[in-house]
């Protein structure tokens, strides 16, 4: 995840959007050392900083919102819808998904 993706899902985490029904279950643990990368969308790393950063009182944990970019920066592959299978693509082969899931997100 890169800067400009850690600001769109802060902005979703942010907004009125409903995430009840996004799953971001293959993002528990994403803080241990063992965790693997995932890719995943910008509306479940949205639903982990409102799960993990929000206060109770609308506040967020500016700490964990850091722990959130800085692991995510190696271990979060955005793909915003495209679906990539972990151990079925090699990492060239999802390099090119991710490539074509940003051409695509630009021209939508």
């Amino acid at each position: 995840m890169n800067a400009n993706e850690f600001k769109a899902a802060f902005a979703i985490a942010t907004s009125n959007k409903d995430l009840t029904d996004v799953s971001f279950d293959h993002l528990y643990g994403y803080g241990l050392k063992d965790f693997e990368p995932v890719s995943t969308t910008l509306d479940a790393i949205a639903k982990v900083m409102r799960w993990q950063a929000l206060y109770m009182n609308g506040t967020w944990d500016q700490e964990e919102l850091d722990t959130i970019r800085i692991v995510g920066r190696k271990k979060f592959i955005v793909t915003d819808g495209c679906f990539v299978l972990a151990g079925v693509y090699s990492e060239n082969q999802q390099n090119v998904i991710k490539s074509a899931a940003r051409m695509i997100k630009a021209t939508t």
